[in-house]
């Protein structure tokens, strides 16, 4: 069973939702907020900001570049309260 996440419920730098990430091996300042995320079958689905060489993010003209990344969840977001 899956479950979505709407990051835009919780308020900016909310530190359950920075745990959880974190949790699960992600680094928050990567994630944009307006985003739902998915979870479900111990995987969690997330867009991710993608950087260059220098660690940066890369802008196109479209606005910042992001991926779709896929990672085992390690920790549960009911653990957060979330």
């Amino acid at each position: 069973m899956s479950r979505l996440i709407d990051l835009n419920d919780y308020p900016l730098r909310h530190q359950p939702v920075i745990n959880w990430l974190r949790g699960n091996g992600l680094n928050p300042a990567r994630i944009p907020k307006d985003q739902v995320v998915e979870v479900g079958h111990g995987r969690l689905w997330v867009k991710q900001f993608v950087l260059n060489e220098d660690g940066n993010k890369i802008i196109s003209g479209n606005g910042v570049v992001t991926e779709t990344t896929s990672v085992s969840l390690i920790s549960a977001p009911e653990t957060h309260g979330l």
